[in-house]
């Protein structure tokens, strides 16, 4: 009997136009296509001029000049100049990555205590009302804005 079932609901639903499971499935698949389609040309520029270019450093490192395997390469890497520019370059790295994580966060905390958010929601909103700056006391005051 339940097969009876099954056979005329494949029918009902071939007649209705098709299952409406799989169409909601593409729906949703096509949706998610089009919410991230925009991100298609920023992964394109990185992997042209970001990933080919490490790609192809990394696989020249293991070759010599006539295209045969070899880690003298990298073996040269870590001996004497090259070693030194290689530790010095990464210290620069780490240095200015650090420095610039300090100065982030020291910023970003004087926004938040300052209250920042609530001057900007209240000069910002939908009305697009532009704030005024004057200079007084060392720090920058808005007026014109109805807090």
């Amino acid at each position: 009997m339940t097969e009876i079932n099954q056979s005329l609901n494949d029918v009902a639903i071939t007649q209705s136009g098709g299952d409406n499971r799989y169409r909601d499935k593409s729906n949703k698949l096509r949706q998610l296509f089009f919410e991230f389609s925009g991100l298609i040309p920023f992964f394109v520029f990185a992997a042209l001029f970001i990933g080919a270019p490490t790609l192809i450093v990394i696989l020249n490192a293991f070759k010599t000049n006539e295209g045969a395997f070899t880690l003298s390469n990298v073996l040269l890497a870590f001996t004497d100049v090259y070693y030194l520019s290689l530790i010095s370059s990464l210290k620069l790295g780490l240095t200015s990555a650090l420095t610039g994580v300090f100065f982030g966060l020291m910023v970003s905390y004087a926004v938040f205590v300052s209250g920042m958010k609530k001057i900007t929601k209240s000069c910002f909103n939908s009305k697009w009302r532009v704030c005024k700056y004057r200079w007084s006391s060392s720090r920058f005051f808005l007026y014109s804005c109805n807090w």
